[in-house]
């Protein structure tokens, strides 16, 4: 919503993306800009746009070439690109699901390329998965449980994948941590 606080959270986005899936609909996310872009200029104040006499709070200013690029980068290859070049000593993330077959996917293309694009250069993952995503299955696939370090959840996970992917509970209050086991 225009000028408010009202942000859609990631359950928001997963349940309409999976409505889309369910209807036949493609979701394509995006940040609109150059408008509606308020929670993000908050950190970038010197992209906004400004008429010379009131200074917008949330609309991206089209002729500073300089804020075009930053509106683009949080888009398709850009943002994978730019996501490639950071290295992560933990990448912390989420999915909209986990298969009992450990396959890890997500309702959205774009948010599924720049996961795996970021996991590529972390030394380690930690997948943190709500109880109500496990043993469902998404359109884009990020990849197997088997890559991941660690696994964070609100629940017991299911005897049949800790013993898929040899999981050692490391502690379960106030939440369940898994260590994925990985042989040499």
């Amino acid at each position: 919503p225009h000028e408010t606080d009202q942000v859609l959270s990631q359950r928001d986005m997963d349940e309409i993306f999976k409505y889309g899936n369910e209807k036949g609909i493609e979701i394509i996310p995006c940040i609109n800009s150059p408008g509606h872009m308020g929670k993000v200029l908050e950190q970038f104040p010197q992209f906004r746009y400004t008429d010379g006499e009131r200074i917008s709070k949330s609309s991206i200013d089209l002729g500073n070439p300089e804020a075009v690029a930053f509106a683009l980068a949080f888009v398709g290859k850009p943002a994978e690109d730019a996501i490639s070049t950071y290295n992560a000593d933990l990448m912390f993330f989420s999915v909209a699901s986990l298969s009992l077959d450990g396959i890890l996917s997500d309702w959205s293309e774009s948010e599924a390329s720049l996961r795996v694009a970021m996991s590529k250069n972390a030394k380690k993952r930690v997948l943190m998965c709500d109880s109500t995503k496990i043993n469902t299955l998404s359109a884009f696939t990020l990849f197997s449980l088997s890559k991941i370090e660690y696994l964070i959840t609100d629940k017991p996970l299911p005897e049949e994948l800790i013993n898929r992917f040899s999981m050692k509970e490391k502690t379960n209050s106030p939440a369940y941590l898994y260590e994925i086991i990985h042989e040499e």
